[in-house]
């Protein structure tokens, strides 16, 4: 489930179904959550049950998410009569420099080197890079939680005990 919180991202902000799709997700792992814990014992010996933390942490990642599509769908729709602040757009531009620097493709590196890099950055822009760098940001985390919790139930993490 928490895989399908990723994919909030690639939804066209302009459906209009992006915040309840996050929010139905996060209500799947909360219900999923529920169900395990009266499955599982209510104490453990040295620590607190390692599924136990890992369905808390993807429900805590799921609340960031829904959080962080609000906020992108904010800036998207934001009206174009406001100036888009300079925070706002050297945010823009570093993120478009930054997935330039790590494309594998020529053609688009040259692009984001040349001249056609000053155009006029709109509030929609602002929402879309909001969203790559958040699902970048996601599936980082995503990864560090899963991978930390195969390591704790295969070798187990020292400390945690």
């Amino acid at each position: 489930m928490i895989i399908l919180n990723i994919f909030v991202f690639l939804l066209p902000p302009e459906s209009g179904e992006r915040v309840g799709y996050a929010v139905t997700v996060l209500l799947a792992i909360a219900v999923f959550l529920t169900i395990s814990s009266d499955n599982l014992p209510a104490t453990s010996s040295p620590r607190i049950s390692s599924i136990s933390l890992l369905l808390f942490s993807d429900v805590v990642i799921s609340a960031v998410i829904v959080l962080m599509v609000i906020l992108s769908l904010r800036y998207y729709h934001r009206d174009d009569n406001y100036p888009v602040s300079t925070f706002m757009r050297g945010f823009v531009n570093v993120s478009r420099i930054l997935r330039c620097q790590v494309c594998c493709c020529m053609r688009k590196k040259e692009k984001c080197n040349g001249k056609d890099n000053k155009e006029k950055i709109k509030w929609t822009d602002v929402g879309k890079e909001i969203d790559i760098v958040c699902g970048i940001f996601i599936i980082v985390v995503i990864l560090v939680v899963n991978a930390l919790y195969i390591i704790d139930v295969t070798v187990g993490l020292p400390g945690l005990d």
